[in-house]
């Protein structure tokens, strides 16, 4: 497989991982089931997801070759601390499920793998110093004399598991949570982005290096639209914006090394100074492309990152640092 490749598939995981992150209760068992089915079926195995006609059976999924179970929580809100309720959570749960299976002898009467997947959200899981879920789990253990594999995980591990699918597999489960109108075919990756910046800090380093101030404050960005005549393209610069967590991603881990927070910097002040060279002799939509042709002009034929800089440039004007704004210092 290709690097870009695999970054491409990188991006996807990351994509449908925090969408899953924004969805809570049912929604959220609901959106699971459609990864994992689809991620056991890419193995040629079965996950099921039973339909309770009464109560709940605390499964909310199982993969029925490995016997593997999955419970679920995503809460809207909590009424106490977030790690109380985990173990609350895992104790009812797996209680549940353990009288469901070995009492009641469903699903075949047998567990060998049980995880208790848990939407943190942003977060990772809470710290469990004091091991309270392994005591839960070895006291179910002990109880019914049984020897099976249990975790507490967050949405990290559905992440890695998206990691090993290809890209038309992931592009189908984008598609059947809905997420298929976001998708742009030519949307640039973080690793995309970073070297798009380093490419373009090389050409411009020795001038653009030192660090340019703005003396504007920030205005909303339909405002700005308004105001810079840039109406005729609102759409895509507003499908843009809404995807700028690619370029933060690449910003960030950026600005662990000193040298490639220099180039993202220098990057910045070369695209404000286009803008600040040329606001005069243009404006508008003409601005706006002629300042992604010039700097594409530092590319190849080949390979002119069209896509990249058009992030870019987005990014800084959704930061304010280039196009008019409404309110100026005194």
């Amino acid at each position: 497989m290709e690097r870009n490749e695999i970054n491409k598939i990188r991006e996807m995981a990351c994509q449908i991982t925090n969408y899953l992150r924004g969805r809570t209760g049912n929604n959220f068992q609901n959106d699971i089931n459609i990864v994992l089915k689809k991620y056991y079926n890419h193995f040629g195995k079965t996950f099921e997801m039973p339909q309770a006609m009464r109560g709940d059976y605390k499964n909310d999924g199982w993969v029925i070759e490995d016997k593997i179970f999955f419970m679920m929580y995503s809460p809207i809100i909590t009424k106490k601390s977030f790690y109380e309720e985990i173990q609350d959570k895992l104790k009812k749960d797996l209680g549940g499920l353990l009288d469901n299976v070995y009492n009641k002898n469903m699903w075949n009467g047998e567990i060998r793998k049980a995880i208790l997947l848990v939407n943190t959200k942003d977060n990772r899981l809470p710290p469990d110093n004091i091991r309270k879920y392994e005591s839960i789990i070895n006291e179910y253990k002990n109880k019914y004399v049984k020897d099976f594999k249990c975790s507490v995980e967050n949405l990290d591990i559905i992440e890695n598991m998206l990691e090993e699918l290809d890209y038309e597999t992931l592009n189908y489960i984008m598609f059947k949570l809905n997420m298929a109108r976001d998708i742009d075919y030519n949307e640039p990756n973080a690793t995309d982005i970073i070297s798009t910046i380093g490419s373009i800090s090389k050409n411009v380093f020795e001038t653009f290096a030192k660090d340019l101030s703005s003396d504007y404050k920030r205005i909303s960005t339909s405002k700005k639209i308004k105001i810079n005549d840039l109406n005729d393209i609102k759409d895509d610069i507003e499908q843009v914006i809404s995807k700028l967590g690619i370029v933060e991603r690449a910003v960030k881990e950026m600005s662990q090394d000193t040298t490639h927070l220099e180039q993202f910097e220098c990057t910045k002040n070369y695209i404000i100074n286009l803008y600040s060279k040329n606001m005069n002799k243009c404006k508008g939509v003409e601005l706006f492309y002629y300042i992604i042709n010039e700097i594409s002009e530092l590319f190849p034929n080949e390979d002119k990152r069209i896509n990249e800089i058009k992030y870019l440039v987005i990014y800084i004007f959704d930061k304010c640092d280039i196009f008019e704004k409404e309110e100026v210092k005194q």
